[in-house]
């Protein structure tokens, strides 16, 4: 089952109760635009719905921490799982404007497969099994057992083979016995000053005071003064390798939910089995669980052998400002693939479906839609490119992400950037800044355009970027336009004293710009995400506006 391009939500059929009628499942509507509807079709008949505002009596929702709704209904005739493996039976997660299909979750998958004889399988959706015939094939995943205990590899304990330059990754390297090959990089132009800009420091001269529960990693007065090490990234070659793809659809304090792990030939794993999101370093616990500080394999889904060589974007995300800090961390890689062998390569990514915008920004990094693979819940991959990831969100960044950034904004060069634009948020629910308004007409007054970056498409943003020698606008997801500019603009950043992540400063550092930045009042981490309000003060405004004209 597809996803609709361009939906406003995603969601996921976890659950399928066949003796009482009763499916469950997640929906995740990131633009808030309405609380999602669910409806249930057997044969195109409706046999279920429900609303996710939890006003029927047959829905049982919540809101996680990772704003997932989840949701619970009754059907009216039963259904087997032979409907639901041949696509008989549809979930469709409905918001004002959107309709999504909610496919089978892989664990779920599994599940049902595992119910039938193979000939049933194929009528799932990328899933098939191994042919026992095929030597290559069962072989390649004979490794993976349950239970087993999961070496960790990390560039301490993994001797180099080399050194990767720039057009040098080829089918030759693959030529050995080792089904591991990691190469090294030179980093001695790489590296990206993490000095704190002084507009920030000023700003830090008031005391925070009660930080309303926000977490360490918000708090500038904190990672200031917690500098992280730049982790130099290699490239890993696997021969055969795991690859188990699927949605992130919740964390908690263990790791993530919903797979998303690559593990070498045998099992071991190497610094991209970790996730990237916000820089977490979590690993599946639904593929994993940790026992007295070992990791140890506790789901092996059926496998799918994939031949030819493919390059592990993995986690691609589908949020804008998560695919720009995360999704493209791997795609430096592309630079060391010498150009015979690049159109050889596919791209493999753990989300089953991607929304446009993702593919858009993916497009503009050279990577097209039509080589594009998504991930089944267990891929046995022939020959796989690891690149690890360039930056590491909310702590450090290297040289080689500013230069995949600069590859996708260059396409736009129309010298000189001369525009400056205010990037406005009034129609965002959460972190809502009480005087935008007002704000936004100072910003005028000093000549910037105000513009709703949601309301422009991901090329017209970029362009605009590339255009603007000067961005403004409140933290988040737009202000990562940022990284599109050209080197030396200088921008304008406003944020709740209490809600500054390190993000924005290591755009600037990493392309060289100057950024002036203003702490307002502070956010109340008790209260739900749309009761976030705040202010900034209009002087303080003022005064870095005056810095950069």
């Amino acid at each position: 089952m597809k996803s609709i391009e361009g939906m406003a939500m995603r969601g996921y059929l976890e659950h399928v109760d066949l003796d009482k009628s009763v499916v469950r499942g997640w929906a995740w509507d990131p633009e808030n635009q309405i609380s999602p509807n669910v409806t249930c079709k057997l044969n195109g008949v409706i046999v279920g719905t429900a609303r996710l505002s939890g006003t029927r009596a047959d829905l049982t929702a919540s809101v996680s921490p990772s704003d997932n709704l989840l949701y619970t209904v009754r059907l009216s005739k039963p259904i087997t799982s032979d409907d639901v493996l041949t696509h008989r039976f549809v979930v469709e997660i409905s918001s004002l404007t959107h309709t999504a299909v909610a496919p089978l979750s892989p664990v779920l998958t599994q599940r049902l497969v595992s119910a039938f004889s193979p000939d049933v399988v194929p009528a799932v959706e990328g899933i098939t099994t191994e042919d026992p015939n095929d030597k290559e094939a069962s072989g390649s995943s004979a490794d993976l057992t349950l239970g087993m205990n999961l070496r960790n590899r990390t560039p301490g304990n993994t001797p180099a083979a080399g050194l990767a330059t720039a057009d040098s990754i080829s089918e030759s390297n693959w030529v050995g016995q080792e089904t591991i090959k990691r190469y090294v990089v030179d980093m001695s132009q790489e590296t990206v000053d993490p000095t704190p800009p002084a507009s920030l420091l000023r700003c830090l001269t008031v005391p925070l005071g009660n930080p309303m529960r926000a977490a360490d990693i918000m708090l500038p007065d904190s990672w200031t003064l917690d500098s992280q090490p730049v982790e130099a990234p290699s490239i890993w070659l696997l021969e055969n390798a795991h690859v188990m793809g699927g949605e992130i659809t919740g964390r908690n304090a263990q790791g993530q939910l919903g797979g998303q792990l690559v593990l070498a030939n045998d099992g071991s794993m190497i610094p991209a089995s970790y996730a990237v999101m916000d820089g977490n370093k979590e690993l599946s616990i639904d593929r994993l669980e940790l026992r007295d500080g070992s990791h140890y394999l506790k789901q092996v889904p059926p496998s799918n052998y994939r031949k030819g060589t493919f390059f592990l974007i993995g986690a691609a995300n589908n949020h804008f400002g998560h695919t720009i800090m995360e999704g493209l961390t791997r795609l430096w890689g592309t630079k060391f693939l010498h150009p015979s062998f690049q159109d050889n390569v596919q791209f493999i990514v753990y989300e089953s479906y991607l929304r446009q915008h993702t593919r858009d920004l993916l497009e503009l990094a050279g990577i097209t839609s039509e080589r594009i693979v998504h991930a089944s819940p267990h891929d046995v991959v022939e020959r796989l490119i690891v690149p690890d990831t360039a930056m590491r969100t909310h702590r450090s960044i290297t040289k080689f992400q500013a230069n995949v950034w600069e590859t996708m904004g260059s396409q736009f060069d129309t010298p000189p950037s001369t525009r400056k634009v205010f990037l406005s948020r009034r129609k965002a629910l959460d972190r809502r800044l009480k005087n935008e308004l007002a704000i936004e007409e100072c910003f005028a007054e000093y000549g910037y355009e105000i513009v709703i970056p949601e309301e422009l498409s991901v090329h017209e943003q970029v362009r605009l970027a590339r255009e603007s020698y000067s961005l403004a606008g409140c933290v988040g997801s737009q202000m990562y336009l940022s990284c599109f500019q050209k080197m030396g603009s200088h921008n304008v950043i406003m944020a709740p004293r209490n809600f500054f992540l390190k993000d924005d400063v290591l755009i600037s550092r990493a392309k060289k710009m100057d950024i002036e930045i203003v702490l307002g009042s502070k956010v109340d981490f008790h209260l739900p995400k749309d009761q976030m309000d705040w202010t900034v003060d209009q002087g303080a405004v003022e005064n870095a506006l005056r810095m950069v004209n």
